[in-house]
């Protein structure tokens, strides 16, 4: 149970092809900010003009600092 809960809370990118029309949807979950931007560049270069990007609202929040004590 607690594999599930801690996969949960990781960044991943999940790549969808419409069968139908070839689109290709690359989502990035998970991420604060724009802290998604490295880890979905690759897969933006690779697939080129075929896909469309489109933000999620957490991509205009900022990230979270923690203090450890």
């Amino acid at each position: 149970a607690c594999l599930s809960v801690l996969s949960a809370l990781m960044p991943e990118i999940v790549i969808t092809i419409d069968k139908t029309t070839g689109a290709i949807k690359i989502e990035g979950d998970n991420f604060e900010g724009k802290s998604c931007d490295a880890a979905m560049a690759p897969f933006e270069n690779a697939f080129g003009n075929a896909v469309v990007r489109t933000n999620k609202p957490e991509y205009s929040q900022k990230i979270k600092k923690v203090q450890r004590a």
